[in-house]
């Protein structure tokens, strides 16, 4: 842990080893109620630890509250049902496992389901996440799409131990492809150009006591093809670092180029009824989201260029009703290409410190 004497100035710097990357995505050595350290996928986009039971071993004493959750990622479909366990969480590095949190909540999944249909089965369970984001739908306070209630205190990352009221530890991190730190200090926030978020409107969830503590909202961002003389439109931001591609959801009428693309499946299914047709944005395509008040382009790319700026590929899509009727940008992991990214939970502050040596960049 990094500190100085100065009240709310202490951190953990965790390093990452060759498993994580902007391809790869960000993989942190993790035990749950004194588990065996396994490596558990980073995700901006949901909220919440999510980890099949089968990875919960002999070692692992939690506390099972026997309340249900269902679990679906609006990007895949995928869904996972479980019950909710309490325990302590350290992150760390494998065998300095420095940083701990408090006793939390933690979604224990005993079943899944691939996609939007099909039967829910133990077979082939693997799923282990950390979803750290916010304003999200997987969040506390929100009804899950099983119709359960979501508790409190489920986002690792702002939970541990000295980030208390007299813990000297501001709860937020910063993400970068070879580390993750734990903790804001002023030293690196200063580091980093900044965005001031607001607060969500309270609003009461079905079945909870009262009005849920409000969230920091999504900001927005302008997006622009200006290949396809798309100019920029408004849109809510999600920087996800669970995901390799692109989601925008854009107004109708508003589309570049698109291509269809012959999908092979990721299992060893080789049967011509596997393969699938995907819609994308056509190669040479250029993206570009911009932010009042930075000094230069929050991320943009030529969509099919080589290396780890671009996203895997770019799904345009137009149903703004998933997103309560706004336009909506999923950036994808990729971003981190060109800048590493803090959240400030107590401030409610996001950062981008930008990275100089990016040919796509302008």
């Amino acid at each position: 842990m990094t500190s100085n004497t100065a009240t709310n100035d202490k951190s953990y710097v965790l390093p990452l080893d060759n498993f994580s990357s902007v391809s790869l995505g960000l993989h942190i050595f993790t035990s749950i109620g004194g588990s065996t350290p396994i490596r558990l996928m980073v995700d901006t986009g949901s909220v919440g630890i999510v980890i099949a039971q089968q990875y919960l071993d002999n070692h692992c004493s939690y506390e099972d509250t026997k309340k249900p959750f269902q679990l679906t990622y609006s990007s895949s479909g995928n869904s996972f049902k479980g019950s909710w366990v309490v325990a302590q969480v350290r992150f760390g590095e494998l065998g300095d496992l420095q940083a701990s949190t408090r006793r939390m909540n933690i979604r224990m999944a005993t079943s899944g389901r691939k996609g939007r249909d099909g039967e829910f089965t133990a077979d082939g369970l693997k799923i282990k996440m950390v979803g750290v984001g916010f304003d999200r739908d997987t969040g506390p306070g929100t009804t899950d799409s099983g119709g359960y209630l979501v508790p409190p205190d489920i986002n690792p990352f702002i939970l541990l131990e000295e980030m208390t009221s007299d813990g000297g530890m501001i709860p937020g991190y910063i993400l970068s492809p070879t580390s993750i730190t734990l903790g804001i200090t002023k030293k690196d926030r200063d580091t980093f150009e900044c965005v001031q978020l607001v607060r969500q409107v309270p609003t009461a969830k079905p079945g909870s006591t009262g009005l849920t503590a409000p969230d920091w909202s999504a900001p927005n961002v302008n997006v622009s093809v200006p290949t396809s003389n798309i100019p920029p439109f408004i849109a809510s931001l999600l920087f996800d670092t669970g995901l390799s591609y692109s989601i925008v959801q854009a107004p109708k009428g508003v589309a570049p180029s698109i291509v269809a693309v012959l999908v092979r499946p990721a299992s060893k299914e080789k049967s011509p009824s596997a393969i699938t047709c995907r819609a994308q944005v056509a190669d040479t395509e250029r993206v570009e989201l911009r932010y009042p008040g930075l000094s230069r382009s929050l991320y943009e790319y030529t969509v099919g260029e080589k290396g780890d700026v671009p996203p895997l590929y770019v799904s345009w899509r137009h149903q703004l009703e998933l997103h309560n009727g706004v336009p909506f940008i999923n950036t994808s992991r990729h971003g981190l290409s060109g800048f590493d990214y803090l959240f400030d939970q107590e401030n409610g502050i996001l950062g981008f410190r930008f990275k100089t040596k990016l040919s796509s960049y302008t």
